[in-house]
């Protein structure tokens, strides 16, 4: 993968969303880890605009404990779709316990 700090491009919300989108879709849990970093270091989600993307990603990857993690760090945020998000990502893998 090409790292975003060698090209002048910058990519923004909607870009990460649709990256976030096609790793939950593959699966690929490695590349949406990284791509969390990156919109955490470049202070990309303060609006939470990012966290339903992000909780989608983990839950279809198998992660629901970090998708719990990124729905209650965001306890203001949440809305009807991060709820929904939630909720099927529970209904998918259930719980850990």
């Amino acid at each position: 993968m090409v790292s975003p700090s060698s090209c002048r491009v910058r990519p923004n919300g909607p870009t990460m969303s649709t990256v976030l989108g096609a790793c939950a879709g593959i699966g690929c849990l490695e590349t949406g880890i990284w791509v969390h970093a990156y919109i955490d270091k470049n202070q990309m989600n303060d609006s939470g605009m990012l966290d339903r993307c992000l909780i989608d990603m983990y839950a279809k990857c198998g992660s629901i404990d970090k998708a719990l993690q990124v729905f209650e760090k965001a306890p203001g945020k949440r809305d009807l779709y991060s709820w929904t998000t939630v909720i099927c990502g529970l209904a998918m893998h259930g719980p850990r316990c």
